[in-house]
């Protein structure tokens, strides 16, 4: 394996962990070469990522979900009463 002159792998992590695919979170730098400056980019991601995971929804996805949602429901109620209809028209005939 050849090495750039930053110290970073030439070949892509998946190739210097056997084809195995890992999270950012995962890899440990030293097991695949990875400097220091690395490493404090991955903290930053995680870090970064975490902030966003945490944060509440905007209302207008909320709003989305609720709607979506009724939506749904609406559609369910009718095709459980057209499936009622349906099974006394069968028995009338």
């Amino acid at each position: 394996m050849s090495w750039s002159p930053l110290k970073l792998p030439v070949t892509s992590p998946r190739t210097l962990l056997s084809g195995k695919r890992l999270t950012m979170g995962m890899i440990h730098p030293a097991k695949i070469g990875l400097g220091s400056a690395l490493e404090l980019i991955a903290r930053r991601l995680r870090a970064d990522s975490e902030d966003v995971a945490r944060e509440p929804l905007p209302e207008r996805w909320v709003d989305l979900i609720k709607y979506l949602d009724e939506q749904e429901r609406r559609s369910s109620e009718r095709k459980a009463q057209q499936a009622i209809e349906d099974s006394r028209g069968a028995r009338r005939k």
